[in-house]
């Protein structure tokens, strides 16, 4: 029995389809399976979070620019949606005048600043009086979604306001992508 080319090119239509429906299904399988993290690397990369961490909060207390620079990626950091570029974020952190430094190293100067902008609730506090006087410091690190989370920094001090801070990894090294960086206006 023959077959007239219009069934020919229908079936050939009809196994192209399939064929590229089951790629296209193997693929996404496999993109969902690159993100996977086993618990072995969640582990492994949670406790270089905490090493990192305490690292940071080191830096910040000795004032140490440079070395905190270390810590944020070459592209910058997002203050809300809009990316800073590294550049800026260097020129803010270098001039002890902008409400970055004052953020991050001195709060009577940043009480003069940015006072008004902050509740009674959660006075206003630079990072190194947070690390200074927090008591019963507890970091949680949000579970490991392929290379981003979140590490939560709390203090059983009342005043304290919870530090968030979102990492990402990037060239086999997490670094810092917003977080106290996002004082780019007083808020």
């Amino acid at each position: 029995m023959m077959r007239s080319n219009k069934t020919w090119i229908y079936l050939i239509f009809i196994v192209q389809v399939l064929l590229f429906c089951s790629n296209l299904a193997s693929s996404e399988t496999s993109k969902a399976d690159r993100n996977k993290i086993s618990p072995e690397q969640q582990e492994a990369w949670t406790k270089e979070l905490m090493k990192i961490l305490l690292e940071i909060k080191n830096v910040i207390l000795k004032n140490d620019v440079k070395q905190l620079l270390k810590y944020i990626d070459r592209e910058g950091m997002f203050c809300t949606d809009e990316h800073v570029p590294l550049a800026e974020i260097k020129r803010d952190l270098n001039d002890k005048n902008s409400k970055l430094y004052l953020s991050l190293f001195e709060t009577e100067r940043f009480i003069k600043e940015c006072g008004n902008e902050y509740s009674e609730e959660y006075p206003p506090i630079s990072e190194k009086e947070f690390f200074m006087k927090a008591t019963d410091l507890k970091i949680d690190i949000s579970p490991i979604e392929s290379d981003l989370t979140t590490a939560t920094i709390s203090s059983s001090v009342k005043q304290h306001y919870p530090r968030r801070w979102l990492f990402h990894r990037t060239k086999g090294k997490w670094k810092l992508s917003d977080g106290f960086i996002l004082r780019c206006s007083c808020g």
